[in-house]
């Protein structure tokens, strides 16, 4: 996938083949074709008992009805979603879901224990026919991005995965600090700064794989709301109208490492693309949810 912009507006193409060209200002463009006789869909995922107890108290609330609706429906909307929340509450570490109006300060969706707690402002930017600048192409698929699908993603990964990950990192960074003053000559102080960014990493690690979550059920919302993979053209579209595009732009420059996409738009989590995405987030500003 990569970006050109010609004119002042933005274009972002999905690159399938290796035909490379140039256009007139010397940005390199990628052909663009779709994949050659897709894959079908992959048989829905029906949530599972403990999670239809969560959806039936969201919906049976008569408090912020419309936004737990719309988190219902979000939970429903993609297949991978629902499979990874189904894991959360049968396991136990998602027990509810809350929405209130908020606090100065308070982010507008964050994990207090055993819970996803938002705001409604926040539910209320995330739906997909706010005015939050979505981009419309004249000549070309047009895919508004679910972003309470996207946010759920991200939020599921982190309640599955922080607690593991946060022992590792910090045995891993106990280990090496053990070693380097091992290492270190009599009076003199270790230097740490290779080891605290490599906690660092670690932690932007983490973060990186529980966005590409996040997109990745976002493209799986999209395909089964349409009954067929996405085109690249259609995933291009749905990138450039997610309320966090931003943080994958940045992950895409036109030079250098850049993220890898698959035929059907999604990412795949591996070595490169965590790192490419992990060092893009650490450069970015933090997101308005947990």
């Amino acid at each position: 996938m990569k970006l050109i912009v010609a004119g002042g507006a933005a274009v972002l193409l999905l690159v399938v083949g290796p035909a490379h060209a140039q256009d007139g200002d010397g940005t390199s463009v990628s052909a663009v074709a779709p994949a050659a006789n897709p894959a079908p869909l992959t048989p829905a995922v029906a949530p599972g008992g403990a999670t239809k107890k969560l959806l039936k108290r969201l919906t049976g609330s008569w408090t912020y009805k419309a936004e737990n609706a719309q988190l219902a429906a979000a939970i429903t909307a993609s297949s991978d979603l629902t499979y990874q929340i189904n894991a959360l509450t049968s396991s136990g570490k998602l027990t509810y879901m809350e929405v209130s109006g908020g606090t100065p300060g308070q982010l507008g969706g964050s994990i207090p224990g055993n819970g996803f707690a938002f705001t409604s402002g926040f539910l209320a930017d995330l739906r997909s026919d706010h005015p939050h600048a979505n981009i419309v192409s004249n000549d070309g698929p047009n895919l508004l991005a679910d972003n309470t699908v996207f946010v759920l993603g991200q939020m599921a990964y982190h309640m599955a995965n922080d607690a593991g990950a946060d022992t590792n990192a910090q045995a891993d960074m106990q280990s090496a600090i053990d070693k380097a003053y091992a290492d270190a000559k009599p009076g003199e102080a270790p230097d740490m700064t290779a080891i605290l960014n490599q906690f660092s990493d670690s932690k932007m690690r983490v973060e990186a794989a529980a966005f590409i979550q996040g997109w990745n059920d976002t493209v799986d919302a999209a395909a089964r709301a349409k009954g067929t993979p996405l085109t690249p053209q259609e995933a291009a579209s749905l990138l450039m109208n997610l309320r966090y595009r931003s943080y994958f732009l940045a992950a895409m420059p036109k030079t250098g490492e850049t993220l890898r996409f698959s035929d059907d738009g999604r990412i795949p989590p591996d070595d490169e693309n965590l790192k490419i995405m992990g060092e893009a987030l650490g450069k970015s500003a933090v997101a308005d949810f947990q």
